[in-house]
């Protein structure tokens, strides 16, 4: 089974950075820079990663957790992103977020979350098939 994982991010540089570090991890990976690109993706394909920002383009990456998290109740969603206020945490927790790392520091419990979650997707996947 290869996982599927959305990020959305609208900075060049932090998404080749998350395409970096999950390189290897064998997944399928689609990016959107905005939350427009991000619901058209959604609304046609199936993910079970979405990796986002609080602060997009043309939109809350907040509130379109929120939306996810109510139309898909199992997916795993993850912020990585620069805003460090406590509110903000406070909000994307309470808009249904698994976890809630900050850049660039987090880096490393953010690609050991994704492992784990993965693993727990293909490990769940494996036990419907059998």
């Amino acid at each position: 089974m290869i996982n599927r994982i959305l990020i959305v991010e609208d900075h060049e540089d932090i998404l080749f950075l998350l395409r970096t570090v999950l390189e290897d991890s064998e997944c399928e990976i689609r990016c959107a820079a905005s939350v427009a690109e991000a619901t058209s993706l959604i609304g046609a394909e199936v993910f079970d990663l979405v990796i986002l920002d609080v602060r997009l383009p043309d939109g809350d990456g907040i509130e379109l957790c929120r939306r996810l998290r109510a139309r898909w109740p199992h997916l795993v969603i993850v912020f990585y992103t620069a805003a460090a206020y406590q509110r903000d945490r406070q909000r994307a927790e309470a808009a249904g977020c698994d976890a809630y790392f900050v850049k660039p520091n987090d880096l490393p419990e953010l690609e050991r979350f994704i492992k784990e979650k993965l693993e727990m997707c293909g490990e769940v996947w494996f036990a419907k098939g059998e």
